[in-house]
């Protein structure tokens, strides 16, 4: 399992990647210690090994880039052979969709700290993003991560 920890100091950017093998690294951006606690039971993923919350998601570990690649490229393929393929292209980007939806991860991300790890093993607990839930950390005097800076 591999986890992607954000640092906690203020207007500090930094993240890097931990494991269990690796559990603390210095901060790319500041040099501050980031680590994590290995839970007692072995890998579960119970409560965030980062701040210990006990609240956690699933998403697809899908790159923003790469998916904003695929909608300019199928658009520009799209529009240059919608009338020589009667449309057919558009059927040749929803099947690329398709398979990308299914050959992408899933992940597991800390509601408070933002902490993403992938490959962590299946908790039928964890349900996709709750905008009631992830309200309870909005508060940006506490919130650690990208999204409190």
């Amino acid at each position: 399992m591999i986890i992607r920890v954000w640092c906690e100091r203020d207007r500090c950017l930094g993240s890097a990647f931990l494991s269990g093998h690796e559990p603390q690294r210095p901060c790319p951006g500041c040099g501050d210690p980031l680590k994590i606690t290995l839970p007692p039971t072995g890998e579960t993923l119970d409560a965030c090994w980062n701040c210990g919350c006990p609240n956690l998601y699933v998403e697809k570990a899908f790159p923003q880039v790469l998916g904003c690649g695929v909608i300019v490229v199928s658009a520009g393929l799209a529009i240059a052979f919608a009338q020589k393929t009667w449309g057919l292209s558009f059927l040749g980007i929803i099947v690329l969709d398709f398979v990308l939806y299914f050959l992408i991860p899933m992940r597991t991300v800390c509601y408070k700290c933002c902490a993403e790890y992938t490959g962590a093993p299946k908790n039928d607990r964890q349900k996709g993003y709750d905008l009631l839930i992830a309200g309870k950390y909005a508060d940006t005097d506490d919130v650690g991560g990208p999204a409190g800076h």
